[in-house]
């Protein structure tokens, strides 16, 4: 205490407040007068402080912050449904459903523990489109590659676009090359932003077909060009 005002400096036992009247030549001193204090520990609260968002794409990543009142105890981050969790960094595992950012803080001799803080982040898919949806190289010389003719991927949604691969498939795969504009996988592709694919067909003296295929965080899961050639 400092004169009439008293800190608590621990959340167990007992505080006692005493009382003492010193005496005078006219007055005896006064009987001294005490009354206990139960300690109880003291309450933390944890607050966002950088917010998880209220939609999140498949496959995407967001990192939040937290901090919990008072005693300098850490916020921990656990996750449950469409995500998972590096700590405070989350990483969306579905299109569909509901990811949940979980806080918490510990507590200790002198704090409680925090109410857990649940926040819900909303499930979606990335939406896009790739055209045009086929391509005709015609009739190329054997050993001869043809004029390179190019798609357009573009991210038609609002949330970035993850490319997981560019790459050819079907019967003949080989017979095709590509270069691309597009981010790798470890970056993405922004909200209303296109990339282009340029295609050119390898000619070994026979018709050919395969396909364009992009791997990515639409709910499709790929985006497709058919290709042939002579």
């Amino acid at each position: 205490n400092s004169g009439a005002t008293y800190t608590m400096n621990s959340a167990t036992g007992t505080c006692s407040v005493i009382a003492n009247q010193a005496g005078n030549s006219n007055y005896l001193a006064a009987a001294q007068v005490t009354k206990s204090v139960t300690a109880t520990q003291a309450t933390q609260t944890i607050a966002f402080t950088t917010s998880p968002p209220a939609t999140a794409a498949y496959k995407t990543s967001f990192t939040v912050a937290a901090t919990g009142g008072g005693s300098g105890l850490a916020v921990t981050f656990t996750s449950s449904g469409a995500c998972s969790n590096s700590g405070a960094a989350y990483t969306m595992t579905s299109g569909a459903g509901t990811c949940s950012v979980i806080a918490n803080q510990a507590g200790n001799s002198n704090y409680a523990a925090a109410p857990q803080v649940t926040s819900a982040v909303t499930a979606t898919y990335s939406l896009a489109t790739l055209t045009p949806t086929s391509m005709s190289f015609g009739t190329v010389s054997s050993g001869r590659s043809s004029t390179a003719q190019t798609a357009t991927l573009s991210n038609t949604g609002t949330t970035p676009l993850i490319i997981s691969s560019i790459a050819f498939t079907g019967a003949n795969p080989s017979s095709f090359s590509q270069t691309n504009t597009c981010p790798s996988s470890s970056s993405s592709l922004a909200a209303g932003k296109s990339c282009t694919i340029s295609v050119t067909f390898n000619s070994s003296g026979k018709a050919a077909s395969a396909s364009l295929t992009v791997t990515d965080n639409t709910q499709a899961g790929t985006q497709t060009v058919s290709l042939s050639g002579n």
